[in-house]
């Protein structure tokens, strides 16, 4: 018995000290293993790209795609266009191809610019973790689940994150110079632009920036009313278009029905979206209370818990939470955390409608960032075997998340739907 236990304390030891040699080499060889986890970010990406023809949201921006690139820029009612507008650049080469081709191409765009992520992540983890864990944060990034598979969807989202990642990245930086935050307020403008909800990024930069008050140097009311005019300013070109077209700047079509019993109902057809003043008239208080705010916010908790936080992570995440408010004392804290706190409060009545997880995306790296502060604080606790505990938290991590990415690719190119369009699928690769 004591030879047994001896051997596998041996096993341990020398696994500490491998594990301490390669943190080591990490440590003295970082930007060389960031570029090798980039490299890897990119690859897993495209890796991931399913074979099929596009449907859905998808679809429809690659319909608007095609507009676009013969002349047409009228915004889509329903939408947001800045995501069709950088893919069609993409999209240049290929205009004369089968829609399949195109298709791939949209997928292909999607994945590049989800890889991107990656900078403003690291630029944001750089300031707020050593750069052991820093390298941990970016490899959560790489192989989460939902980084991936909405990565390579074709969506807005990932370029919505991209964006929304560096204005947070932005507002951190104007603890050095309060002129950031203008630049914060111009990125809050493009996330308006690419996805709808992004209207909801202006009150994070105006709600950081006054919390921010203290710690600013030359703080100023007047920066509050230069960051609206900034965001007015910026955002104007496509709010003129949208009215232009479509008789009035904030009709967004079923993306306005929030205030309807659900989301099939606000995208029917020939659904009478009510006005605040209408819905508020014609409903009792319970339900207006149960509608704009109980209803969203047992959907959205649960939605964090359950779908978007990985199993393995929400322990981490709520340390990491505790040691931002607690044992933190830099100032990132309150653009990190007012980040979250206006996503979440400002989705409440719209999540009651629009159960969509793909709302709660954006906010998936800065849970990776926080979770990665949290599994710092419990090894910071348990310091002799501290490489073992992440080196295993990472292996799980990366083990689970690879194989939900490959369920969900077999899922989606197993669809029945698909193989009832095979047909399409051929006609799709083979004429033009």
């Amino acid at each position: 018995m004591s030879y047994a236990k001896n051997y596998y304390l041996k096993k341990i030891y020398n696994m500490k000290l491998n594990l301490d040699r390669i943190n080591y080499f990490a440590e003295s060889h970082f930007k060389l293993i960031l570029f090798l986890i980039f490299i890897i970010n990119i690859a897993v990406r495209i890796l991931f790209i399913p074979d099929i023809l596009l449907k859905q949201d998808a679809f429809v921006y690659l319909i608007k795609i095609k507009e676009i690139l013969a002349g047409n820029f009228e915004p889509n009612r329903a939408g947001a266009m800045g995501w069709p507008l950088l893919a069609s650049l993409f999209m240049l080469k290929f205009s004369n191809t089968s829609i399949y081709i195109q298709g791939y191409i949209l997928q292909l765009s999607s994945a590049v610019v989800g890889s991107l992520i990656f900078i403003p992540v690291f630029l944001i983890s750089k300031k707020i973790l050593p750069k052991n864990y820093v390298i941990i944060s970016m490899l959560f990034l790489t192989f989460d689940y939902f980084m991936i598979i909405t990565s390579v969807s074709g969506l807005s989202e990932p370029l919505f994150t991209f964006v929304f990642m560096f204005m947070i990245y932005f507002i951190i930086k104007s603890y050095e110079n309060y002129k950031y935050i203008f630049v914060a307020s111009i990125l809050a403008a493009l996330c308006s632009i690419i996805r709808v909800n992004g209207l909801f990024t202006l009150l994070i930069v105006l709600f950081s920036y006054i919390l921010m008050k203290k710690q600013v140097r030359n703080w100023n009311y007047i920066h509050l009313l230069i960051m609206i005019i900034i965001f007015s300013a910026s955002i104007s070109p496509y709010m003129l278009l949208k009215n232009y077209y479509h008789g009035s700047f904030f009709d967004f079509g079923g993306e306005s029905g929030f205030l309807l019993s659900s989301g099939q109902e606000a995208w029917a057809p020939n659904t009478k979206i009510p006005t605040i003043t209408e819905f508020l008239s014609s409903n009792s208080l319970a339900t207006i209370v149960n509608k704009l705010f109980f209803s969203g916010f047992i959907k959205l908790v649960y939605s964090y818990i359950f779908v978007i936080i990985s199993p393995l992570l929400i322990l981490f995440f709520v340390l990491g939470i505790f040691s931002l408010f607690i044992k933190q004392k830099q100032n990132f804290k309150i653009p990190i955390i007012t980040s979250i706190f206006v996503w979440f409060i400002f989705h409440i009545p719209i999540y009651g409608s629009f159960t969509y997880p793909r709302y709660l995306y954006p906010t998936v790296p800065i849970i990776l960032i926080i979770s990665t502060l949290g599994i710092k604080y419990t090894a910071d606790n348990i310091r002799k075997i501290k490489n073992i505990f992440v080196a295993i938290i990472l292996i799980i991590f990366i083990a689970i998340s690879m194989k939900a990415s490959i369920n969900a690719v077999n899922s989606i190119e197993e669809d029945p739907m698909n193989h009832e369009l095979d047909w399409a699928l051929w006609t799709a690769k083979n004429l033009q």
